[in-house]
């Protein structure tokens, strides 16, 4: 596979340009590799590489040297992705890609709320020899595509009847491959904005060229051009979305355990579409059990800040197979649920009750026949999710194990120990994997709860600590990152006489910067 490289970036002295190349494998393994770029005027860059492809894909972005010193990188969120192939010629010319003013179009936030996150991604299909066109057009409304036309038949002699339509890619860019065989170097194109009623927009400003016949020495053999352009030349429209801000657990509906939970989100969402509204904000939502406690109920002193609160989960989508008992369980719940204030500890007690009777169900081997409805992803979901999961599941079992989330008071693993923790879970793994067994389901929840949303083109904005509590898992796991003999809080205000102090320990930056902040 052969690559050529091209982009005018006009360095400062002692600055170079080089190309970060990826490979992606089918195992999801990353390959990175660095190519150096040569200049003759300090403005065009270019560089060649011969090398096998090292996955089914490549990626690439350009970024500025100054030495060995990385001193600036492309904005790359929409990545120019390309098929590896080690028969075919690629030819990239390419424009440094700064930050957008319409960067907000970028996010899942805007892709959700204007109808576009789940728009169907199109692959295209490469010649024997191919030009291939991409552009982002960011800001499109409901029913609008973009097209190309230029000046030659092939590409629809400038009438845009006869435009070509792209194909959408990921975030707003779209893609179009053309047979070389039918175009003359060089050529001229403009892309337009189709509407579903047949109107067409012109981008604005000159015309866009194609590179001569001169710039590069193609050959017979198997090619493509890739022309990624900037964004199309068209004004974004300012966005406004109205939403609303909404503690998850006041969310009580009538089918609720005392508590909103998930699956009340999903009504929450179908109200807010109804109103005309996108977005929904909700307090934390991270376990925060500590001492089982109403003081346990405050959002903000989380135990994990990946953990959700198993509080949050909806019993309704988890019928356990012994009636009699489900029965007790939802007279209890509707008990609950009919007091005017949340009662959080009988109503945490309730939900942990349940969670370890429907755990015990779903794991059951002597009943093979209500087994295994959870259990089809939970394996999976541990693997993906080890880093953080398992010392979590851990500091659950240990703090339940001696009554107290303060590990400095533990009589094991009061230190953390990656291979005493894998010990631990090898020998108490049916109490540990309980812990990673409700993680699953109200991860599967939330999936659920999100993608409903989505569907009614409203997202969810969460709300984040600013810290984690001194009695947590990071600070377990992880102290090294934290000054554990400092806490974080405010100065005096009009809002606190006398400042805030929220027992938080402060940040270790410099010791989180040797990582790059992972």
């Amino acid at each position: 596979m052969t690559l050529n490289f091209s982009i005018e970036y006009r360095t400062e002295w002692g600055q170079s340009v080089e190309v970060e190349l990826c490979f992606l494998s089918a195992d999801g393994k990353t390959h990175f590799q660095r190519i150096p770029l040569e200049t003759d005027d300090g403005l065009v860059w270019k560089g060649l590489c011969m090398l096998k492809a090292r996955g089914k894909q490549f990626r690439y972005t350009y970024i500025i040297m100054y030495g060995d010193e990385v001193v600036r990188r492309e904005w790359d969120v929409v990545p120019r992705l390309f098929p590896a192939d080690d028969a075919r010629t690629y030819f990239f010319i390419d424009h440094w890609r700064d930050v957008p003013e319409s960067s907000y179009c970028y996010t899942d936030a805007y892709q959700v709320a204007s109808g576009h996150w789940n728009m169907l991604v199109a692959s295209v299909a490469l010649f024997p020899r191919t030009f291939l066109f991409r552009v982002q057009a960011p800001g499109l409304a409901q029913g609008e595509r973009v097209a190309l036309v230029g000046d030659q038949p092939a590409l629809g002699n400038w009438d845009t009847v006869r435009a070509l339509p792209m194909m959408p890619s990921a975030q707003g860019e779209w893609l179009l491959s053309i047979s070389a065989d039918g175009l003359r170097l060089p050529f001229e194109y403009k892309y337009v904005i189709t509407s579903s009623e047949g109107e067409a927009k012109w981008e604005k400003g000159d015309n866009r060229q194609s590179p001569s016949n001169g710039q590069w020495s193609m050959g017979n053999g198997q090619w493509v051009v890739a022309l990624s352009d900037d964004e199309i030349r068209l004004p974004v429209p300012h966005w406004k979305v109205a939403g609303l801000v909404v503690p998850l657990f006041s969310l009580r509906t009538e089918g609720s355990q005392g508590i909103g939970d998930f699956g009340d989100l999903k009504e929450m969402a179908d109200w807010a579409a109804q109103a005309g509204m996108h977005a929904i904000q909700l307090l934390p939502i991270y376990d925060t059990t500590q001492n089982r406690t109403f003081t346990d109920s405050y959002p903000y002193n989380a135990i994990s800040v990946h953990a959700l609160h198993p509080i949050y989960a909806d019993l309704r989508r988890l019928p356990l197979s012994d009636k009699e008992t489900q029965t007790k369980f939802q007279k209890r719940w509707q008990k609950l649920n009919a007091l005017p204030a949340l009662d959080y500890v009988e109503v945490i007690k309730l939900k942990e009750e349940y969670l370890h009777q429907y755990y015990e169900e779903q794991t059951d081997l002597s009943q093979p026949s209500s087994k295994g409805r959870e259990l089809e992803g939970v394996s999976s979901f541990v693997k993906e999710n080890a880093e953080w999961l398992q010392p979590y599941c851990v500091f659950c079992h240990l703090r339940d194990t001696y009554g107290t989330p303060q590990f400095t008071k533990w009589k094991k693993l009061y230190t953390y120990n990656r291979s005493s923790v894998t010990k631990y879970i090898e020998s108490h793994s049916r109490e540990v994997g309980y812990y990673a067994f409700v993680q699953y389901i109200l991860h599967k929840q939330l999936a659920e709860a999100t993608d409903h949303a989505r569907s009614l083109r409203v997202f969810l904005k969460g709300d984040l600590p600013i810290g984690i509590s001194p009695c947590s898992v990071e600070a377990w796991h992880e102290p090294h990152l934290f000054n554990m003999d400092m806490v974080a809080g405010a100065p005096p205000d009009d809002f606190s006489r006398e400042g805030q102090n929220w027992g938080f320990p402060t940040y270790n930056w410099e010791r989180m910067a040797e990582d790059g902040y992972l």
